[in-house]
């Protein structure tokens, strides 16, 4: 059925692995908010918690707002959607997990100031509003990262992209993804200032790269 959960005082936890919660109507928690569920799952309503994890086994649908001061921790088995407008997502850190479905994020409102440790090995399509920074290790199948406002950077190291298809776009900064751990096998993109991408093994140029100034740098072969 729908749940709305709110604690003044202390944290929502509703982490039974046999709860079955089909949609959120809204809620939060002073210390924080944690539901998981054994079904798909629909955030309809707005949700506000210094850290906010939602772990469906099915699809995380997002059609309204989830506000995470510190961390948001999406473990959703089956992928994440977001939809395109009233439902952006804000939060210090983003964790994402969705080992059998692919996470897209690409609603109006994104927010995020650090991607954190997450596994996506479909793919993921995230647009954000101001500067990210990839903080953790991010491994997947094609990965889409969007920066509108700001730039993209990586902290050089304590994170690692892996992923064989890199698409990355910054049209009003740059694109800094000069970790020594990296590991991309094909990269496409573009930024108003520049883009450095750094691989350790052979890097492909799938598609054009275009920005101010552009340096490709590579433990393997550079190839077109």
């Amino acid at each position: 059925g729908t749940l709305f959960a709110q604690s003044s005082g202390g944290a929502v936890r509703l982490n039974a692995g046999n709860n079955t919660v089909r949609a959120l109507a809204g809620g939060g928690g002073a210390t924080g908010f944690d539901l998981s569920t054994a079904s798909t799952l629909a955030v309809d309503g707005a949700i506000t918690a210094p850290l906010i994890r939602l772990a469906p086994t099915g699809l995380l649908s997002l059609n309204a707002p989830l506000n995470a001061s510190n961390m948001l921790v999406l473990e959703a088995l089956r992928g994440t959607d977001q939809a395109a407008s009233g439902a952006g997502i804000t939060a210090g850190t983003l964790v994402l997990e969705a080992p059998l479905g692919r996470v897209s994020l690409t609603g109006a409102g994104n927010r995020v100031t650090s991607l954190g440790q997450s596994l996506v090995p479909l793919g993921l399509s995230l647009t954000n509003a101001g500067d990210l920074n990839i903080a953790g290790e991010v491994t997947g199948g094609q990965i889409t990262l969007t920066v509108t406002g700001g730039s993209l950077s990586q902290d050089p190291a304590g994170s690692r992209v892996t992923s064989p298809d890199l698409v990355l776009r910054a049209p009003d900064g740059s694109v800094l993804l000069d970790g020594p751990l990296n590991v991309i096998q094909a990269v496409l993109g573009s930024a108003r200032v520049c883009v450095v991408v750094v691989s350790g093994g052979d890097l492909l140029g799938s598609g054009p790269v275009g920005a101010s100034s552009v340096a490709l740098g590579r433990g393997g072969a550079l190839r077109q």
